[in-house]
């Protein structure tokens, strides 16, 4: 692995991706984004209830926030859903800016401690596979989303769009992702993301979602959210 993210920390203590001068989480409600965004946007943890196998599909693994959040909420639930969680990331991490990662997070490091194990082994191929617990599994793709979300090992219920914003990194929100979504993607597959940018909004109805515009995470005006409706893939 060679492409690395070029990354620096700003004086506030914010990890910046120099490549995208963007930041890979607010520092102030990281975590409670997360959540509000990605959790709650698509139903979840209700949407775990009564399912034996879930599967979760990221764009932009970053610092893992994402899934270590997931996980702890899926944890703390007490659910016995097994979780595939897939997860794409262009530029990963060097190993020790991801172990110094989100140190900021106290209720996170025992689930981070076991990635930050399991890290080395994720970033080997372009897909690695490590199974973090007795339920999660976590997949990671490495490359540009448009080739290596093709290898996802299996459909999503539900897809986590994060990643860089559109207007930092044009090259993610293209026709291309919504199309593979829409492959990827079973009769109400549910969806969420930060961003309520109308190409991305328009790029998903367009590959068979239904969209959704509501209130952002905290200063953010709007996010958007929405499922899978077979029945509108053109």
């Amino acid at each position: 692995m060679d492409k690395f993210a070029k990354t620096y920390f700003d004086e506030n203590g914010r990890l910046i991706a120099e490549d995208f001068d963007d930041v890979y989480f607010s520092i102030e409600g990281g975590l409670e984004e997360t959540k509000y965004v990605f959790l709650a946007g698509n139903n979840l943890p209700q949407n775990w209830q009564g399912k034996e196998n879930f599967a979760i599909i990221e764009t932009g693994f970053g610092t893992g926030l994402n899934f270590l959040t997931t996980w702890k909420v899926l944890d703390e639930s007490k659910l016995n859903t097994q979780l595939h969680f897939i997860s794409v990331e262009k530029f990963p991490l060097k190993e020790d800016v991801f172990q110094n990662s989100l140190n900021e997070y106290p209720e996170l490091q025992t689930y981070k401690s076991i990635l930050n194990k399991k890290y080395h082994q994720l970033i080997q191929n372009e897909v690695n596979t490590v199974k973090v617990s007795e339920n999660i599994t976590l997949t990671l793709l490495i490359g540009d989303v448009e080739e290596v979300l093709q290898k996802a090992p299996q459909k999503a219920d539900a897809w986590f769009l994060d990643g860089f914003s559109p207007s930092k990194n044009p090259e993610m929100w293209q026709e291309n992702l919504y199309k593979t979504m829409a492959k990827l993607s079973k009769p109400q597959t549910t969806f969420a993301t930060f961003t309520a940018a109308g190409i991305v909004r328009k790029g998903l109805e367009n590959a068979g979602f239904s969209v959704e515009r509501m209130k952002g995470f905290g200063h953010k005006r709007h996010m958007t959210k929405g499922q899978f409706d077979s029945s509108n893939h053109i």
